[in-house]
């Protein structure tokens, strides 16, 4: 599985450090769209990790393709129930 990092820009919900202010919307679904496109043989899925369900709803609607997983950190004080609800179903 071949995992895009971080969605990005923003602020970083624990660290409070902000991301480059140059990466948009837009370039995060072109850049999962190109790793889609090279889904075969050698990758045979794509994912993403720290997306919102927003973000994920975002690549969905933009490329019809729902991401392979979502890695997240999540344990007893971060338990990001919205998104693993999201994820689950």
């Amino acid at each position: 599985c071949w995992l895009m990092h971080w969605p990005g820009p923003g602020v970083h919900p624990t660290k409070k450090t902000i991301k480059p202010s140059d990466w948009t919307p837009r370039m995060r679904v072109d850049t999962f769209r190109a790793m889609v496109g090279l889904l075969g043989p050698s990758c045979r899925s794509v994912g993403v990790s720290n997306f919102s369900v927003r973000q994920l709803q975002h690549l969905h609607d933009a490329t019809g393709v729902w991401p392979a997983l979502n890695q997240l950190e999540v344990h007893l004080l971060c338990k990001r129930e919205d998104i693993v609800r999201f994820c689950q179903a």
